[in-house]
């Protein structure tokens, strides 16, 4: 899970990374906390579902600190959801979150379908 791809955007370095969950928690779980507990309300319980260790993890890095995140489900027969989207408020507006998504859709659409 090292793949990584490296953009500049407004004067930052800004680089993607597949990561595994139980590596990277702490960076995952901060950016989503932030996002979705402190600025959306979201309840922990249903921020933090229980399906991160099963989950894909793709993790933003802007000057080498983690800034956003999203995760991706396999559910069989041939079902990829993407979830998970979050972007630090400081780090919008780069184009982070559109480089995530990319990144996703493209990972999906490699996998085989049997």
């Amino acid at each position: 899970m090292a793949h990584q791809i490296s953009e500049s955007r407004k004067n930052h370095s800004i680089s993607l990374q597949w990561v595994a969950y139980a590596q990277a928690i702490a960076s995952l779980q901060m950016i989503r906390r932030q996002v979705f507990q402190v600025e959306q309300g979201v309840a922990p319980e249903l921020e933090f579902d229980g399906k991160d260790d099963e989950a894909e993890h793709l993790l933003a890095l802007c000057n080498n600190q983690p800034v956003g995140t999203l995760r991706i489900r396999y559910l069989p027969p041939f079902t990829a959801k993407i979830e998970r989207l979050a972007v630090l408020p400081g780090a919008r507006g780069q184009g982070i979150g559109t480089l995530l998504m990319e990144k996703a859709i493209a990972a999906v659409l490699t996998v085989p379908s049997s």
